[in-house]
């Protein structure tokens, strides 16, 4: 019996990964918006930048991430990248400020990018 090639294996769980970030996070983040809107009272214009600071963050640390890969191996980068992200939660669960959210935001874009 011919084995599948391992590469594919690799593809589709890395499909599977970035389809749980995308769907299940910043996807489904967008039913928490009116609680955090009315618990804090901030516009939609200010969380609304979060989501703008998460593109750009994502489209620019790309290149250096994949670098990253290459130079360390990807077991130690997604190591950073889940204590990044468990980081960016603690801190989204305690926020108080706007400027809280954007730092959440900025860790969990930044742990979920690599």
């Amino acid at each position: 019996v011919k084995r599948p090639f391992y590469g594919w294996i690799i593809v589709g769980a890395g499909g599977i990964v970035q389809w749980y970030t995308s769907a299940v996070f910043w996807r489904g983040f967008q039913a928490f918006i009116p609680h955090i809107l009315g618990t804090f009272g901030w516009s939609s214009a200010a969380t609304g930048a979060a989501i703008s600071i998460q593109r750009t963050e994502g489209g620019l640390i790309s290149p250096f991430v994949g670098y990253m890969i290459d130079k360390f191996g990807p077991r130690k980068i997604m190591a950073f990248g889940i204590i990044t992200t468990g980081f960016g939660f603690i801190v989204m669960s305690q926020m108080q400020n706007l400027w809280h959210f954007y730092a959440s935001i900025i860790l969990l874009t930044l742990g979920m990018s690599f």
